[in-house]
């Protein structure tokens, strides 16, 4: 039960809730206009069939053929149409690719995309309001960790099924059982 990686990371959530952020443009490389992009999906070799490729730079979204893509494992390279020279790629700096969210892929169930759990309401069984989620920490191998931000603080709640006990998207709300020493006293069973 938990956030596993998806199309969008916790510090991409999507400007229009129609769109995924895929990818973050990094930098120009070499002097024909090629980008560096550092892929934000658990799913990267689909930038190996993108034939448009969409960039959100500021608040403005571009569009581009996209010419060529190869990756090096970590990260892809773009040439795109249009862009044929080194100050061209750098306006794309810091840009990010993004698909229409009916593209994304599905995620087996109990998982979910990171932008989907950003701002739930946090909740205990018993009803107890802990505050929302922040931020989705990828601990790159356990369990991601769900950061709770509230007035009284900031805490971090492991994206384990024998805490996270319910997941609502449509309501909003994550449910959780806290185990003893997650949470002050005061968000315990009353």
């Amino acid at each position: 039960m938990g956030a596993k990686a998806g199309d969008a990371n916790a510090d991409d959530t999507p400007i229009d809730s129609a769109d995924i952020n895929i990818g973050r443009v990094l930098k120009p490389v070499g002097l024909a206009g090629e980008i560096k992009v550092l892929p934000l999906t658990s799913f990267p070799d689909r930038f190996l069939s993108l034939k448009q490729a969409r960039i959100l730079v500021g608040q403005n979204t571009q569009r581009f053929d996209v010419r060529s893509v190869r990756g090096d494992g970590r990260f892809f390279f773009f040439l795109l149409a249009g862009v044929d020279s080194q100050e061209a790629a750098g306006r794309l700096r810091g840009g990010l690719i993004q698909i229409p969210e009916a593209e994304r892929h599905p995620l087996p169930a109990g998982s979910f995309y990171q932008y989907e759990i950003i701002g739930l309401s946090v909740l205990t069984e018993t009803g107890v309001p802990v505050g929302q989620v922040s931020e989705v920490i990828e601990t790159g191998g356990g369990s991601d960790i769900y950061m709770v931000r509230s007035e009284a603080g900031e805490y971090g709640i492991p994206a384990l099924a024998s805490v996270v006990r319910k997941i609502d998207l449509a309501g909003r709300q994550m449910i959780i059982r806290p185990m003893p020493g997650l949470l002050p006293d005061r968000y315990m069973a009353r």
